[in-house]
């Protein structure tokens, strides 16, 4: 019970925004690049996902409960993400974007909370919350924009077209720090209204 408390307490320390910004640098600049569209590297993504989403929900000063609730939208989200693999049905992987992108709105407010609310934070793990928050934010957009493109793929124009082992999710990650940057179109362009 002792090793449980201190494991917690590890986490939910201002250096757990640290291991959290660390875990999602590592998502989104290493492990989408490298992953590809296989299988393998499918999988290999969504347990970095899901390690590095779990890492945010320790990280946040939430109540039990509200971290029992966090863990089962997560664990059903990653649910979610390996059906719509397996069975390759569009509702499935259409709702666990959907899901995806919710439970990261929730944790970039619930980080922002314990960043900037009333208990007292070291400056060096302030940055390191608000780095974080900025980089879910990018990653958010992403997704929302992955989803756009799973939706209908004469949405975007790519620069290059996309080979078939290219990880699309970080071509979006790459549009979307484009755009947040604001370093201006050029490689891929929006073509829908919406």
């Amino acid at each position: 019970m002792r090793d449980i408390q201190k494991f917690f307490r590890f986490w939910t320390e201002d250096r757990g925004l640290v291991i959290l910004l660390v875990s999602i640098t590592i998502l989104m600049f290493i492990i989408y690049p490298i992953a590809g569209n296989s299988t393998i590297g499918s999988v290999i993504t969504n347990i970095f996902i899901l390690i590095s989403l779990f890492s945010g929900i320790l990280t946040v000063d939430i109540s039990v409960a509200m971290r029992k609730i966090f863990t089962f939208v997560l664990i059903i989200t990653m649910l979610m993400s390996v059906l719509g693999e397996i069975l390759e049905n569009n509702f499935i992987t259409h709702a666990h974007i959907f899901a995806r992108v919710l439970f990261l709105w929730m944790l970039i407010i619930l980080i922002f909370i314990r960043v900037f609310g009333n208990k007292p934070i070291s400056f060096f793990y302030r940055i390191a919350g608000s780095i974080t928050i900025y980089l879910l934010i990018g990653f958010i957009w992403a997704n929302m924009y992955y989803f756009i493109y799973y939706l209908n793929t004469a949405s975007f124009k790519m620069a290059v077209e996309f080979r078939p082992d290219d990880n699309q999710m970080f071509n979006f990650i790459y549009y979307s720090f484009e755009n947040l940057t604001t370093l201006g179109y050029g490689d891929i362009l929006p073509l829908e209204p919406i």
